[in-house]
């Protein structure tokens, strides 16, 4: 691989894709899934930094999935990098890490010292030679080291096209259709009574649910709307695009990513809020409490009429 060897498969969902799973069995990863989905609110406070890299939403869930397992994993990383320095061994690294995680040998120092064992062994084989040429222990160890990369190498690329082939029979069995993203809410509205079940209980408790919504799009917002009627709900968006879209279904508010310009709020029927650190999880969904929503829907309505009052009177001139 470019990179080197894969050693764990991140998801951004706490029930990891059979196809996912799949890759991680092949390459010989252990796989990693957070105990819950990251909502988009987490992918985007994940992902900040490297707003400049990251070209769409997959990317985006790609990123956030790997920095969760860092974060998982990093104390692990730390560890094995204090112990390293103590045997001045930081060239096994990448070895013991691959170890340790995988639970081939737990024990980090342990592990280090399985190296360094190896090491010597290696070193005394060579000398063991009678009235054989003495060979340069640096290009040899170079030379050992190429022909496991070329192995390694080797066995990926049975891997990769066996994964390949496997691919294209599932292909061929399917009919391909194109459908757009779903949401996080979109997913779950297969099993929509249990949904429902949930805001219910998050309102009995003081909350407002938030219904997260991928992107805005006609047949998306139609499909939730029947699934679980958004009248008098709070909705989450990416961005500012098509927010007049939810104009006509009575929503309470929507929660919006970045900022938004008064040209937008004066074309819209609803109030909207920048989302923030407030949102939180009650029984795996986002929620907000009443109180502070409604302050900021107060505040919101105002800012409303005064973009609606410029756009007005850019209209007259």
């Amino acid at each position: 691989m470019k990179f080197g060897d894969p050693v764990v498969i991140a998801s951004d969902v706490s029930i990891m894709p059979k196809s996912v799973e799949k890759i991680a069995t092949k390459f010989g990863c252990v796989s990693y899934s957070p105990d819950i989905s990251l909502s988009l609110v987490e992918k985007q406070n994940l992902t900040k930094e490297f707003n400049e890299l990251v070209k769409n939403g997959h990317e985006t869930d790609a990123l956030s999935a790997s920095i969760k397992a860092w974060k998982n994993y990093r104390n692990i990383f730390r560890k094995i990098d204090e112990s390293l320095a103590r045997f001045n061994k930081k060239d096994l690294f990448s070895k013991v890490v691959r170890r340790v995680i995988k639970e081939e040998s737990p024990n980090i120092e342990d592990s280090i010292r399985n190296f360094i064992e190896d090491e010597k062994s290696q070193e005394t084989q060579a000398k063991i030679g009678g009235n054989k040429k003495t060979v340069d222990e640096g290009l040899k160890r170079k030379l050992t080291e190429s022909l496991s990369e070329i192995d390694s190498l080797k066995y990926q690329k049975e891997l990769l096209n066996k994964a390949l082939n496997d691919a294209r029979k599932e292909i061929s069995n399917l009919k391909i259709k194109s459908y757009p993203p779903k949401s996080e809410t979109e997913s779950r509205l297969g099993g929509s009574i249990e949904y429902l079940k949930k805001l219910r209980k998050a309102e009995i408790k003081g909350y407002y649910p938030i219904i997260e919504i991928g992107e805005v799009k006609p047949e998306i917002i139609e499909k939730i709307d029947r699934e679980i009627d958004l009248e008098d709900r709070i909705v989450l968006v990416g961005g500012n695009q098509n927010l007049s879209v939810l104009n006509g279904y009575s929503i309470k508010c929507a929660l919006v990513l970045g900022e938004t310009e008064n040209n937008i709020i004066g074309k819209i029927e609803f109030p909207i809020i920048k989302a923030d650190d407030e949102i939180e999880k009650f029984d795996d969904i986002s929620v907000i409490k009443k109180g502070y929503i409604e302050r900021k829907m107060a505040e919101a309505k105002k800012k409303g009429l005064v973009g609606w009052l410029e756009n007005y009177r850019k209209r007259r001139e």
